[in-house]
């Protein structure tokens, strides 16, 4: 795995250090193809090939959805912390959303609202203006493709749920 933290950098060390501060996911699929068991990767070849003819990745995903996968990313594996510690001895419980929407149960205290690329640059301009006089913290995600990545990740969860996949012709066109 450590050739997969190479190869990604050599695929960015000429691009400017502010694009690609975080190396995106996919950036390491060619490393970790090698290490992904057969069927996982006879599910994604033949979700490829259905995307490339046109036979049902195409299926249409809400943004609500997408808001949703990202907040589980978010809350889940990415900031874990249930509640903000002050001075080590007072815990306070805080709203989470991301693009206006609540995960979790709201508790009307602080806020932690992160914001997408699917929110309107005149919404963020708004809700930035609205954070200095409310008790909120806002993030603003940067302009990468990290939305479409998600939303096409979905659409392959989709796809593999309603499709028999064994079923699915193999790529080169021959089924089993």
């Amino acid at each position: 795995m450590l050739s997969g933290f190479q190869e990604a950098a050599q695929k960015v060390q000429d691009k400017d250090e502010y694009e690609y501060a975080m190396i995106p996911f996919w950036m390491f699929y060619d490393t970790a193809h090698a290490f992904l068991d057969s069927s996982i990767k006879r599910v994604i070849e033949r979700a490829e090939r259905a995307a490339i003819d046109n036979k049902g990745l195409e299926s249409i995903m809400e943004p609500i959805e997408i808001t949703r996968k990202i907040s589980e990313m978010i809350f889940e594996n990415i900031y874990r912390t249930k509640k903000f510690r002050y001075e080590k001895k007072y815990d306070f419980e805080f709203d989470k959303k991301v693009d206006g929407v609540n995960y979790g149960n709201p508790v009307e205290g602080m806020k932690l609202e992160i914001l997408t690329t699917a929110t309107s640059e005149i919404d963020k301009q708004e809700l930035r203006l609205m954070t200095e006089s409310h008790n909120k913290v806002l993030i603003v995600l940067g302009e990468t493709e990290y939305y479409n990545f998600i939303e096409n990740a979905m659409k392959i969860e989709k796809f593999a749920r309603k499709k028999n996949i064994p079923q699915l012709p193999i790529q080169g066109g021959t089924s089993k």
